[in-house]
């Protein structure tokens, strides 16, 4: 049922001159124990990514100089390689653009310099991007750098240059009901030729019946059972 998993989130911090990859404490706990709590997804054929997200210093995915850009771009880069993940996922969200005085100007054209710029580093991993912020105006070259975009709320077609197979047809809210179960289900019965379904803040508990509003629809009639094991947090 799940193709891939994003460890949410490490972030991105900064300063006017420095930027820098930061894991918080359950972000370094999980890549300090990949053999356990990653590799056992990975035999299973799930791709497991690193989260990146802003974290209120002013420095974002969209405002970085270009020795910056290269800077983050390689820490990224050496990151999923050291731990043997399988690529990384951008929230452009938090940055807290502007608080700085003197940094670039957030854009699109910015943040797309740092996707292509990882790009080169990591040819043979995912790039994937949420709809948000500064990705709604990536270059042609970051959307072709890119193997996946998530949408926000409300939003179901893909945005002009790219294409469906790279579109997430929906993002779910687990815990909410954002959309409701019956627009999960219309959307999922029309389908047709795009390339994933976005599901997010799942918790340890059996979440069957939100998946199958979805999954006979996307999976040709398969459907999803519990085994009725949890796997809570438990460091």
């Amino acid at each position: 049922m799940v193709d891939q998993v994003i460890l949410f989130a490490s972030n991105i911090r900064g300063t006017i001159s420095t930027v820098e990859l930061y894991h918080n404490q359950n972000q370094t706990h999980i890549l300090n124990n990949v053999n356990t709590l990653v590799k056992p997804l990975q035999d299973k054929g799930i791709k497991v990514s690193l989260g990146l997200l802003g974290d209120h210093t002013g420095i974002g995915f969209a405002n970085l100089t270009a020795g910056q850009i290269e800077s983050f771009a390689q820490q990224v880069a050496d990151c999923v390689y050291t731990y043997g993940l399988d690529g990384v996922d951008f929230d452009d969200e938090y940055a807290k653009y502007g608080q700085i005085p003197g940094t670039p100007s957030p854009s699109g054209a910015n943040f797309s310099a740092l996707i292509t710029a990882l790009r080169t580093k990591m040819p043979d991993k995912l790039i994937t991007a949420f709809y948000f912020g500064y990705a709604t105006s990536f270059t042609q070259a970051a959307k072709d750098a890119i193997d996946y975009m998530w949408p926000d709320f409300g939003v179901r077609t893909a945005p002009s240059g790219v294409p469906n197979n790279k579109w997430a047809r929906m993002s779910i809210q687990y815990t909410q009901n954002r959309p409701s179960d019956r627009e999960i289900q219309s959307t999922a019965n029309n389908y047709g030729n795009y390339g994933a379904i976005m599901m997010f803040n799942v918790r340890e508990y059996n979440a069957s019946a939100k998946m199958n509003l979805f999954a006979p629809g996307v999976w040709g009639g398969k459907t999803v059972t519990w085994t009725g094991i949890s796997h809570p947090k438990n460091y």
